[in-house]
């Protein structure tokens, strides 16, 4: 009778252990379930960082071409003005000087 009674408190105690076991288990589970999450919670914060710091510094590099393109466009305006007015100043001194070599011309053959 005690070797039953033993055996049958033995039984009753590695059935606690194993239910204990099993709890710690699905415990072990849970926290490494929610760990997971949290490390993936943190991987797309993380990218989602860099994504908008990628966005940011292209826009930088987007505003900077455009203002050394402004600049370069004024600068080419500039020069266009300067050569039209050039062309024009041209066209007075040649246009004053046809005016004056016609009319030398009319008094020789007059």
């Amino acid at each position: 009778m005690a070797k039953v009674k033993n055996q049958t408190t033995l039984l009753k105690r590695l059935k606690k252990q194993v239910s204990a076991l099993k709890r710690k288990e699905k415990a072990g589970r849970h926290k490494l379930r929610t760990a997971l999450r949290k490390v993936a919670k943190l991987a797309r914060s993380h990218q989602s960082k860099l994504d908008q710091k990628a966005k940011q510094v292209k826009a930088k590099l987007a505003a900077a071409e455009a203002k050394v393109y402004a600049k370069l466009a004024n600068a080419m305006k500039k020069k266009a003005k300067k050569v039209t007015q050039a062309k024009k100043a041209i066209k007075k001194v040649m246009g004053s000087h046809k005016i004056k070599v016609t009319k030398r011309r009319r008094k020789q053959h007059v």
